[in-house]
């Protein structure tokens, strides 16, 4: 049995039975699972407030293109180290979007309609989704590449809402919402980001 889609499957299709928390052990997971499956899953249960914990990753595990084959001793060490977990009820730590739009700079940014109409077309679990994906190395690392340049002002609602809620640099991270430069984010600090991008866009979604 594939662990990971039987607990995505059985989410998506007992939608009138509440899920509150989910326990992932990938460990004795025969295929490949790949990091994009688990984002999917992360994204679903952010989006709709479900725990997460992934206690184990599988044996063979493929991240941006290269399939690695995890020791057994490491599996849980490793998926540790992913940083994927969620926790709900959520105690914040990171600026409100209210005291971020006290700032003239930070309220000024919003989705153009070609971005609107996008963000709009794609629904709010697949740009989470994009989100993890696109600061998995300009954000969550300990030393991103050009950073303080690194986020665009246009192309993406996701780099957008970055600008909007002062995640677009470490620098920024730092001086709004006190997360220390030349480390890793933590699971916590990485959902609190996630949590301000949706919030953020899913205000500018309802916007007529």
């Amino acid at each position: 049995m594939e662990l990971y889609m039987t607990a995505f499957e059985n989410i998506q299709s007992n939608p009138t039975e509440p899920v509150n928390r989910i326990v992932l052990d990938l460990c004795s997971m025969e295929e490949k699972c790949t990091y994009e499956q688990l984002l999917d899953l992360y994204a679903y249960c952010l989006v709709h407030e479900i725990s997460l914990h992934i206690e184990s990753l599988p044996g063979w595990f493929e991240k941006d293109k290269k399939v690695w084959n995890i020791p057994e001793e490491k599996r849980k060490e490793q998926a540790a180290k992913a940083g994927l977990d969620l926790v709900f009820p959520f105690r914040r730590r990171f600026a409100s979007l209210s005291g971020l739009e006290k700032s003239a700079f930070r309220s000024s940014f919003h989705l153009n309609k070609r971005l609107l109409a996008y963000a709009r077309e794609k629904g709010i679990e697949v740009l989470i989704r994009q989100s993890m994906e696109l600061l998995d190395q300009r954000l969550f690392v300990p030393d991103p590449k050009k950073d303080g340049r690194q986020t665009p002002m246009k192309g993406h609602p996701v780099f957008i809402a970055q600008h909007a809620t002062a995640t677009c640099c470490r620098g920024c991270l730092n001086k709004w919402h006190h997360v220390p430069k030349g480390r890793k984010l933590l699971g916590h600090e990485k959902q609190e980001v996630m949590l301000l991008h949706k919030e953020w866009l899913e205000r500018e979604m309802a916007r007529k």
